[in-house]
């Protein structure tokens, strides 16, 4: 694999080449911006103003390393190694999900909420992208990051460094229903826990399959419901009362997540859609 000249023009069209057979024309142009932005620092203006611009043998070697990386299909985030979560730079890898744009709706969603916070739990933190985003959102706001992966939370800890966010994290299986929160001590839960079935397997891309994390991914289809079961009983005792609990869920299951916490005493839980029109997100209010 060689590119015919070292010129932007010519990398652009060797990326569009040998991966036409792989990705979509928008999806590649997608690729093309991400990786001359972060590897070869250079914006799409930069590009079209100066096509013929050579590029120098190790910018030439990594297009084509990365372009080699993406006919395995591993995520762009993974090859330039970050990803941007609202505002907030923040790095990922194997050991965390990469944050959807979902996810940002549901930070969107709370932050329309909610004028001021004085404490938030994260439960399932991953990069720790929405405990650092409330901390972005709210300064003043105590925040905790909680994971069972210890991998996960030293990215979430790089990524709070990186952006100058403070936040304290804490390694911990929420399942393990001991969730060490004084009664009554906390204004806002949230958490997007692992909810994508196991049967879903099979309607899922292999760069998902295969470079992000099972654990952070999956739950049985027979006790789908396992994680958000446990953090709303959590949540009724560690919230305080008119404290509020967040959940992202899978599309299908918003009535089942709406009734259990119904059940568990929260009162004005809502189903709220995503950008697809999906039911994507659930909340309540502590009595």
């Amino acid at each position: 694999m060689k590119i015919a000249d070292n010129t932007i023009a010519a990398a652009e069209q060797y990326l569009l080449n040998n991966l036409q057979d792989v990705y979509g024309v928008r999806e590649i142009a997608s690729f093309t911006d991400l990786l001359f932005e972060d590897l070869l620092s250079l914006s799409k203006t930069d590009r079209f103003l100066s096509p013929e611009k050579r590029l120098s043998e190790s910018e030439l070697l990594q297009i084509i390393y990365a372009c080699k990386d993406l006919k395995k299909q591993v995520p762009v985030q993974h090859i330039t190694g970050k990803v941007l979560f609202r505002n907030l730079w923040l790095k990922v890898n194997k050991h965390v999900l990469i944050p959807r744009p979902e996810t940002e709706e549901l930070l969107s969603n709370i932050i329309r909420d909610h004028k001021n916070i004085a404490s938030a739990v994260d439960c399932c933190t991953g990069s720790g992208c929405i405990a650092l985003a409330l901390k972005s959102a709210f300064p003043l706001a105590s925040v905790v990051a909680v994971d069972v992966s210890q991998e996960a939370l030293n990215v979430a800890q790089q990524n709070a460094a990186l952006n100058n966010l403070h936040v304290d994290f804490m390694l911990q299986d929420v399942l393990s229903n001991e969730m060490p929160f004084a009664a009554e001590s906390i204004d806002l839960i949230v958490s997007n826990p692992p909810y994508v079935l196991e049967s879903d397997k099979q309607k899922m891309s292999l760069n998902v399959l295969q470079y992000e994390p099972h654990l952070a991914l999956f739950v049985p289809d027979e006790d789908a419901l396992k994680f958000y079961a446990v953090l709303t009983k959590n949540a009724q005792f560690s919230l305080k009362k008119g404290g509020m609990l967040y959940f992202e869920i899978h599309e299908e299951k918003g009535k089942d997540v709406r009734d259990l916490m119904l059940a568990c005493g929260f009162i004005e839980v809502q189903i709220t859609k995503d950008m697809y029109d999906k039911e994507r997100f659930v909340h309540g209010k502590k009595a």
